[in-house]
């Protein structure tokens, strides 16, 4: 519920003659507008602009598009999770350095790069008993397939765009991300992420008992810190932590959190 003294992105287009949609998930919307089921996005946005083009073929259209992927919490059809079964096994610690020399490949980050120390509180991969192993590699499958699942749904958007011979006059901004990856999952990760909100404890035993159920519609998961850690390589810290530029040193590019020592 914006003034008209600021007017979005969608409003501006709008008001110059573009067709506007929203789907999904926005901070934006009024609590009594909102409700925990709805339809199948992509669908709703699929038959949109197909009328859309059906209509007024020549009008442009301004689409946004916002799945809760890769939000917690993360649900995914079992048959896209067992495809990730065992890939991420070798854990975290393992993950930032496998992360970091794809990274250096693609130059995504320079060639000096170093891992950012990891923070005290994430424990090291290799002590960490079987059961938390187990359960720690089955949140991560979860989250990959999630992932996975919301790509594939977009997909199906822009092949639409395509066969309405759409897609060559349309310009995507994919942006993927959740201002870095989240550790609000705690140390072990929660199977309901409510008690995250309401500051209770979920002993891996508890998790355990559900290990079967992460991603389905009897959980609101939440995957364990260590992995929010290995997603935002090669940095030290998460989403939520305030950080800035440190500047460069032994040719590497340097941040650290505000207010805190240079590490």
């Amino acid at each position: 519920m914006r003034p008209d003294s600021v007017a979005p992105l969608a409003e501006m287009l709008r008001l110059n003659g573009y067709a506007t949609a929203a789907f999904g998930k926005s901070h934006g919307t009024p609590p009594w507008e909102l409700s925990n089921s709805g339809p199948d996005m992509t669908d709703q946005s699929i038959q949109w602009v197909q009328s859309e083009k059906s209509l007024t073929p020549d009008k442009p259209f301004f689409i946004y598009f916002a799945p809760g992927a890769t939000h917690a919490p993360y649900h995914a059809p079992k048959e896209w999770i067992a495809k990730y079964k065992g890939k991420f096994d070798q854990g975290w610690d393992k993950l930032r350095s496998e992360t970091l020399a794809r990274q250096k490949a693609l130059g995504v980050v320079p060639a000096a790069t170093q891992l950012a120390p990891k923070p005290d509180a994430i424990k090291d991969w290799d002590g960490l008993s079987a059961d938390e192993m187990r359960l720690f590699a089955r949140q991560m499958e979860v989250f990959a397939a999630f992932g996975e699942y919301a790509d594939a749904e977009i997909g199906r958007l822009i092949a639409t765009l395509k066969d309405l011979g759409q897609l060559d006059n349309t310009l995507i901004f994919y942006v993927i991300g959740d201002n870095g990856a989240s550790a609000e999952g705690g140390t072990n990760g929660l199977f309901n992420e409510m008690t995250y909100f309401n500051n209770v404890e979920e002993p891996i035993t508890q998790q355990l008992a559900h290990i079967d159920d992460l991603g389905g519609p009897l959980g609101y998961n939440h995957y364990a810190a260590g992995w929010a850690v290995a997603g935002d390589t090669p940095f030290t810290w998460t989403k939520q932590v305030a950080g800035s530029y440190g500047g460069t040193r032994n040719g590497m590019v340097v941040y650290w959190p505000k207010g805190a020592n240079e590490r």
